[in-house]
Parts: structure tokens; sequence; C-alpha cells
């Protein structure tokens, strides 16, 4: 069995496809955590939420798990001002992957014409998940707060988390959110001494140097794989 991790896919269904059916070359046994922001930004949002569900639907192994950007869509259901800064933030980019351009607004409500299939999806992931060597979570874990695993918002949003190592019991935080460059998640892996591993290459961003890299971590052996963004 092989586990791996894939920091944010931004809507960037080909180079998430290629990622895992060719480079990774995913099977049913292995474990797949997908690290959150699977929506906005890159241009097939709708498609990335597809793949996912008809993967899991298959059998494949796929533990996906809540990132801002999801929880950002599910927010921007309630009212004007949460969907302003949803749209603010990428969304208007996975509104169009879903065919629309403008959604309904009227006061204090929005109607975001959606299959309720997506939804319910969304507000079924988990905002972590814990094995015996792993936390895996989309930003981090800020040990700064009395209940570090109740604190919904920095587990979502937090960029420079406190990390205790006493209290992570040997394990290594695994996650994304924070956009970094291949070489800088090359040497967060190869130090023993980090605890925290960020994955998020900055698919979205293709036009940054050193970003731009879809990638996903070999849990066992360290190994990174990457794609860069061809959608």
């Amino acid at each position: 069995m092989r586990q791996f991790a894939i920091g944010d896919i931004h809507g960037c269904l080909k180079t998430f496809r290629y990622l895992v059916e060719d480079i990774i070359q995913l099977n049913p046994h292995d474990h797949l955590y997908l690290l959150g922001d699977y929506i906005d930004r890159g241009p097939d949002g709708k498609g990335v939420l597809d793949y996912i569900m008809n993967l899991l639907e298959k059998g494949y192994k796929v533990i996906p798990i809540l990132g801002n950007h999801e929880d950002m869509f599910l927010k921007a259901q309630l009212g004007y001002d949460q969907l302003m800064a949803w749209l603010f933030n990428g969304g208007k980019a996975t509104l169009q992957s879903f065919g629309i351009e403008d959604p309904p607004v009227s006061t204090n409500r929005v109607i975001l014409n959606i299959p309720e299939k997506y939804k319910i999806f969304l507000r079924n992931l988990k905002v972590y998940v814990k094995t015996e060597q792993f936390i895996f979570v989309h930003a981090g874990i800020d040990f700064a707060v009395d209940k570090p695993f109740l604190d919904k918002h920095s587990m979502l949003w937090t960029r420079s988390p406190v990390i205790d190592k006493e209290k992570l019991d040997g394990k290594r935080i695994i996650h994304g959110h924070n956009a970094i460059s291949l070489s800088h998640i090359k040497t967060m892996v190869e130090d023993p001494e980090t605890v925290s591993i960020c994955v998020d290459g900055g698919c979205c961003y293709k036009d940054r140097y050193g970003f731009g890299n879809l990638v996903a971590l070999n849990l066992a052996t360290g190994e990174l794989v990457w794609k860069e963004n061809i959608d």
C-alpha cells in the first residue's frame, strides 16, 4: 500500500489527472490524501470535484479534506457579503465552470444554481485527519490556542502556526494553503527536524517563477513527484 498527499489543486483538472494517472499511477490499494482547495482560481473547479467524487465511487481510497476555498463556497450561499468575499478570492472561475456567470442576488439572499450533490459532498469533508504518523490538514495546526483541534479557522486559514512538538506525539503535519516554491518544499521534506511540511506548489500560479506545480508527497519514501501546470 502506497500513501500520497497532494496539495492545493485550485481547479487545475488536467494537471491533477495527469499527476494521478500518469505519474503516481494510482491504484485501488493506495491511499491518497487531498489537502483542500479543489476549486477557485483555476478553470475547472467543477471538473476537479467530479473527478474526486468519481474516484470515490469507483472505490479508490481517496481522503479529501476541507480547504478554506470550499468553506468560502459554502458560506457564499448565506448572503451578499459572503458571496463577494468568495468571488474576490477566485470563486468566479468556479461559477463559470458550472456554467454560471452572475448568480442572482437579492437582499440577504444568494441563489447559486449548483447541484445539491456538490454542496453535500463539501459539507461532509473533514477539517483534519490523523493517522499513526501524520496529521493531514489544509493550513496547519496552531498550538497557541487552548484546543487546537477544535480551532477550525486556524486549520483552514493559518499561515504561521505555533507548533508544539510534544503535542504531536511524534507525528508530522502535512498541509497546503501557503503556496511555496518547489525547491522550498524539497528542503522541508529533506529536513528530518521539520515537523510541519507544506506541499502547496502554487499550481494555479504558473506565471510565477518557481511556482505552477501540483505536488504529491510519497509518505512512505519521502519522495516528491509533481506536474507543471498544463491547464
